[in-house]
């Protein structure tokens, strides 16, 4: 599952649905920095994986070419099973086929995780752990997210931090996540 999760991809309308208004700002201020340049240069090395996979050329990755080129590209040896159930987690729409789209969007979520702690630790000011409203009001102006304020940071705070300390850890914001 490695190779599945070792980029990047992240996209606002997925943190602002089903999430409070707060929540999705305070995602959305923390992932603000993230180059659109670098976006889409994990997309193209990913694309261009796939072309090299996809021996037939057709556009589909077939089960039997992933395993095929996990081995020659990366020199690992799968069984079927391991092949099949990462070819299932790429194949999103369960149609047997998993195109260059798929393949892009599933290997850039991989990373997702560890891109919310290097995010948050670059939040994390004080490197305390946790994210104070100090904190939480300088990455609020420094992406000039204007018409917050003071009271609405506190809400944030208030609905996140589930242990009442008036901070948000980082197992906090990972549930919000």
């Amino acid at each position: 599952m490695y190779i599945i999760k070792n980029c990047c991809f992240i996209r606002d309308e997925y943190f602002a649905l089903n999430r409070s208004l707060a929540q999705s700002v305070v995602i959305h201020t923390l992932f603000s920095k993230m180059s659109q340049q670098k976006l889409q240069q994990q997309q193209q090395k990913f694309a261009d994986l796939f072309k090299q996979l996809d021996k037939s050329g057709d556009g589909v990755l077939t089960v039997q070419e992933l395993k095929r080129g996990l081995k020659e590209v990366y020199g690992a040896e799968v069984d079927d099973k391991t092949c099949i159930d990462m070819f299932m987690g790429i194949d999103s729409d369960d149609d047997q086929k998993c195109t260059c789209d798929e393949f892009v969007k599933e290997m850039c979520k991989g990373s997702r995780q560890e891109a919310f702690k290097e995010k948050f630790n670059s939040a994390d000011a004080d490197g305390s752990g946790k994210l104070d409203k100090a904190e939480i009001t300088r990455i609020v102006k420094e992406v000039n997210a204007t018409g917050i304020t003071e009271e609405e940071i506190e809400k944030i705070i208030a609905e996140v931090d589930k242990n009442n300390d008036g901070q948000i850890d980082y197992k906090e914001f990972m549930a919000m996540c």
